[in-house]
């Protein structure tokens, strides 16, 4: 699969953080969550498909924090996982138990 390339835009949710000029995209069926940059290029791509820390079942919703932190809520993972703005790439946190 190559990064940047959305397999189904039903399964998309978009959020916008104004203070680091981002842009993050869940796509639900890749598994994955793209960070865009502020010219739209992918920068970044948090996940692969699993049910670790870090993994991700169909990303469905996203949700921005006051400090930057990014929630991904997932459809077939039934969890939230929070990533921490300075360590994105790394979940500190799962819902699941």
């Amino acid at each position: 699969m190559e990064t940047g390339r959305f397999i189904c835009s039903i399964a998309v949710s978009i959020r916008f953080c104004v203070s680091i000029g981002t842009l993050f995209v869940a796509d639900g069926r890749a598994d994955q969550v793209l960070v865009l940059n502020d010219k739209g290029k992918v920068w970044k791509r948090i996940g692969k498909p699993g049910k670790g820390l870090g993994q991700f079942l169909m990303p469905h919703m996203l949700a921005l924090d006051a400090d930057g932190n990014l929630f991904v809520a997932e459809v077939d993972g039934q969890r939230m996982q929070k990533f921490l703005r300075k360590t994105r790439d790394v979940p500190a946190k799962s819902n699941r138990p």
